[in-house]
């Protein structure tokens, strides 16, 4: 997916991308929420403003989530959102510092040890 998504010119992206994600974080199968916390970075820096903060407030909604296959992909693409929403944005917003207190302190290892290993 991130190789057709570097190929599609940016109207595709805010036409046919965004609705997909959209619609991949907030279906109520947890393995399309699990795969929306794959996707969500790789377009980051290609939407527009306003559907930049939308695209970090369901990454961080995903990284909540109830079911732990999400939140350990979430935990899993953390960084490399964050480094996407750094290269864009210049800094880490607030929200995404508190998942991170949040998934570093979880009594699941698994998380701790993706929130740390891509540090």
């Amino acid at each position: 997916m991130a190789k057709v998504l570097q190929r599609l010119p940016d109207e595709h992206v805010d036409t046919y991308f965004v609705p997909l994600a959209t619609k991949l974080a907030t279906n109520d199968w947890y393995t399309s929420r699990a795969s929306a916390t794959c996707l969500l970075h790789l377009a980051y820096g290609r939407v527009k403003d306003s559907q930049r903060q939308y695209f970090k407030d369901l990454f961080v909604k995903l990284c909540s989530d109830d079911t732990p296959t999400v939140r350990k992909l979430g935990a899993f693409n953390f960084t490399l959102f964050c480094y996407e929403i750094i290269s864009v944005d210049g800094r880490i917003p607030q929200e995404f510092i508190r998942i991170f207190t949040m998934l570093s302190s979880d009594d699941q290892v698994w998380y701790r040890y993706c929130i740390y290993e891509y540090i």
